[in-house]
């Protein structure tokens, strides 16, 4: 379960965070998904389930960008992470794609796994070959060449174009699960995980979904 704070919501405190995270394992969930070094800080001493590690920024474009500077990664680890999602799209930042970055941290930190946020199967591809340890759908639908995709239903296609090409345990599923059936499909697929976020841990959403009645 993702479980992680707009910057400017009432939510984006790490006590608050801890406690969401901690009401969904209850529930069941076998592992969080957060951000930022402060929220980890207090996750990592408390929650004892798996934790995907990451530090969220922006591209210059403004696009979401995940954990694309070695310094962050470094900092992750002192807290005691052991998953952490970097990057791996196409896009640059200084001066080179996020599957360099894999590469590079898989060649200092090899006890490390990392997870690749991708959007396109070459980035998906280009990503395990650097040595990725599993590839997530995070990132389909926020860069430049995928933003057609963002306010669409979870895309069952792009999953296929992945699984012909990947092995489907190094694939994590992530972004418009929005309902329960769909992460049925999803399961149908024998993935390495699936991660629910906003559809669950973000009320704001819910709220405007509700009065939208979009959801």
């Amino acid at each position: 379960m993702s479980c992680q704070a707009a910057r400017n919501s009432y939510l984006n405190k790490p006590e608050i965070l801890l406690r969401i995270a901690k009401d969904v394992i209850q529930a069941g969930a076998f592992g969080i998904r957060a951000e930022g070094l402060k929220n980890l800080a207090i996750m990592h001493k408390e929650i004892n389930v798996p934790i995907i590690t990451l530090v969220k920024s922006k591209f210059e474009d403004g696009s979401v960008c995940i954990t694309r500077n070695f310094s962050q990664i470094e900092e992750l680890i002192k807290l005691g992470a052991k998953l952490i999602a970097v990057d791996g799209t196409d896009r640059f930042k200084d001066g080179f794609k996020g599957p360099k970055l894999i590469s590079y941290v898989k060649k200092i930190f090899p006890e490390v796994k990392i997870i690749a946020d991708i959007s396109t199967l070459n980035e998906a591809n280009s990503s395990i070959q650097s040595g990725a340890d599993y590839v997530a759908t995070t990132l389909h639908g926020y860069t430049p060449w995928t933003h057609t995709k963002q306010n669409k239903m979870f895309d069952f296609h792009f999953l296929d174009s992945l699984c012909k090409e990947i092995e489907p345990y190094n694939l994590i599923a992530e972004g418009r699960i929005s309902e329960p059936n769909i992460l049925s499909k999803i399961f149908k697929y024998n993935l390495h995980s699936v991660v629910v976020g906003k559809a669950i841990t973000d009320p704001s959403y819910l709220t405007s979904c509700f009065l939208n009645q979009k959801l």
